[in-house]
């Protein structure tokens, strides 16, 4: 109570008419000191009839400015929140390894055998506070209880603490024999569990394996003569492989929460299912096979890496919506199976090889595509023409559909195709028994990605170019329209192109915007709005051509540097994200790869470097 009493005299101006000093407030000071050594508790009241004496009760009481607090050099209190939030992570790991080497034979025989068990144990805490009204500097809190009881009283918390636990154990083995290093066979096997699974034993431990085997022709009596390779090599891999999707939970999840009263003396404290036992969750699952090939020419100054690879996946998770017994309708569940193929080869080549000049070029080139062969969970409509599209069997896994446009009408209001083939103005969104209407637009991942970097080096220096690609997806625009804005939205600049008058709907594919009286006469016009963000208008290549990065590198002569104490010296300027060399028009200028981001993360922008390594 002091020290509140002494900060609202803090705050109050010492009552004068006149502007100039006054020796009172001297008085008024010496008053201040007397009650900050004082400790004895003293009302409000009391304090400021207290202050009224000490300055003559003809004079008037008002509050002075923080400003002018700090210009009389009146050390001022101020009230403020005192917020904390803590997060604390536990983890460690261990691993354990046993390995045996024999060699045999005149070394014509090598077996290598490795076994081991690895464990992990993460912790995450996640609590936070806070504090109204901290009088800061000082260890009281000037609450109002009226804060707080609204919080509660709108089923909020001032504070709260979250934890979460993750336990991981897996054993593994593999063993290699190799012979004359012409014939390489590997085998390995692993077996790994996780708390994140199902209690059944089939479901939280999975073994999975891997067989490989190589052919290194170098190593071969009819391959001594020839002169075309400097390496080649076969190479094939068959096996099983596993992936646990990030929060998915098989456990039953219970949180305590308070029951909605309309007064606080009145909750209580309730255990809420947040999300039922789910048994039968288990890994995702891939077979694959994959087969390689390495060639070298004229001494490896021009090599080629080549991989196919053909993968079979199941058990792929996804949410799925449920009858609603339990008070579940959607969870988590393994919904999908999936077929994937696709190539991948890398080319590096020396180009020019001279005493002080080089010139390297490498070229990446892969190229995949996967369909969804079976599906035991229909999605809706919003599902499927969302920024990140969705299963569909039959199509690719992360496939994007649109809603047919129809065109605007005379009003200049979009229309649309719907499940019977009508124009219409309104999409049940909701519907997940009929979606054959929408039209596939593509997947969102690419199909083609790739680059190919360019260096150079003269002496001590070093020029590198690189520029990378992408092809073969779709983008959904960002949803810009509405039927209304407020003064605070910012409205595409397409909007000039919008429907004007009766007729444009001929020239023009942009919705009008409705007048006060359409929207009092329809309220539903949103809907078709909203729509036409998700239909077949709305939609843009995600193919890009980019100069990515520029290098310049200079390594300073090492005798030089040696006599100035270092064993290395490298100065470096980079300029990063130099160039969007093309990308489609339909983005207006937005960049495709932040596009696919989800528009939540800043644009790729462009950035200089220069670094000083030293070496010691």
């Amino acid at each position: 109570m002091k020290k509140l009493i002494i900060f609202l005299f803090a705050l109050t101006l010492f009552a004068c008419n006149e502007r100039k000093a006054d020796p009172r407030e001297a008085k008024v000071l010496e008053f201040l000191n007397v009650l900050k050594s004082n400790n004895s508790e003293i009302q409000l009241t009391e304090a400021l009839q207290m202050v009224q004496q000490q300055l003559n009760k003809s004079d008037e009481i008002r509050l002075m400015t923080y400003a002018e607090a700090q210009s009389r050099s009146i050390e001022v209190p101020y009230i403020t929140d005192y917020n904390t939030e803590d997060i604390g992570l536990f983890n460690y790991y261990g691993r354990v390894t046993a390995n045996y080497i024999r060699s045999f034979l005149g070394n014509n025989h090598i077996i290598n055998v490795l076994a081991g068990a690895e464990v992990r144990n993460t912790d995450r805490l996640k609590r936070f506070n806070n504090g109204y009204g901290y009088l800061w500097g000082s260890d009281i809190a000037v609450t109002d209880y009226r804060m707080l009881r609204k919080i509660l009283d709108d089923g909020n918390t001032y504070y709260g603490m979250q934890q979460t636990y993750d336990r991981q154990a897996g054993f593994f083995g593999t063993a290699t024999y190799s012979y004359q290093g012409a014939y390489i066979l590997n085998a390995t096997l692993r077996t790994e569990g996780t708390n994140q699974m199902g209690n059944s034993r089939t479901a939280r431990w999975l073994p999975t394996w891997n067989i490989s085997g190589a052919w290194n022709l170098m190593n071969e009596s009819f391959m001594k003569q020839q002169k075309i390779f400097s390496s080649l090599t076969f190479r094939g891999t068959y096996g099983l492989t596993a992936n646990m999707v990030p929060r998915a939970q098989a456990m039953a999840i219970y949180n305590a929460i308070s029951t909605y009263r309309p007064f606080q003396e009145d909750r209580e404290v309730m255990l809420y299912i947040q999300s039922l036992q789910n048994d039968e969750l288990t890994w995702e699952k891939m077979h694959e096979t994959n087969v390689g090939l390495d060639m070298g020419f004229l001494q490896n100054r021009f090599h080629i890496n080549m991989d196919m690879y053909w993968r079979n996946c199941f058990d792929l998770i996804g949410t799925t919506r449920t009858s609603g017994l339990g008070g579940e309708h959607i969870k988590l569940a393994n919904v999908a199976d999936m077929q994937s193929k696709g190539y991948e080869f890398t080319i590096n080549t020396h180009n020019i090889k001279q005493d002080r000049f080089n010139w390297h070029t490498m070229l990446v080139f892969s190229y995949n595509t996967n369909k969804i062969t079976q599906m035991k969970s229909e999605a809706n409509v919003m599902d499927l023409v969302g920024l990140d599209g969705n299963f569909k069997e039959g199509y690719a896994q992360s496939g994007l559909f649109s809603i047919p446009f129809a065109g605007l009408d005379e009003k200049g209001l979009p229309t649309f195709w719907n499940e019977n083939g009508e124009r219409v103005q309104w999409i049940n969104f909701q519907n997940s028994l009929d979606t054959d209407f929408l039209k596939y637009e593509g997947q969102i991942d690419p199909k083609y990605t790739g680059g190919i970097e360019n260096v150079f080096s003269y002496g001590n220096w070093r020029l590198s170019f690189f520029l990378n690609y992408q092809a073969g997806n779709v983008i959904r625009l960002h949803p810009v329209y509405d039927a209304t804005y407020s003064d605070i939205d910012a409205m595409t600049q397409s909007l000039n192109n919008r429907w004007l008058m009766p007729g444009d709907e001929t020239n023009t594919n942009v919705p009008s915007l409705p007048s006060a009286y359409e929207l009092r006469m329809n309220p539903g016009i949103g809907t078709a709005y909203n729509a036409y963000n998700f239909s077949t208008e709305r939609i843009a290549k995600g193919d890009f051509i980019r100069l990515k990065d520029i290098t310049l590198t200079y390594d300073f002569n090492r005798d030089w540097v040696k006599k100035i104490g270092f064993s290395s010296l490298q100065v470096r300027g980079v300029a990063s994200n130099v160039w969007l060399i093309y990308s489609d028009k339909a983005l207006n200028g937005q960049d495709p790869e932040f596009m696919r981001s989800g528009g939540v993360a800043m644009p790729v922008p462009r950035q200089f470097t220069v670094s000083l390594r030293a070496g010691f």
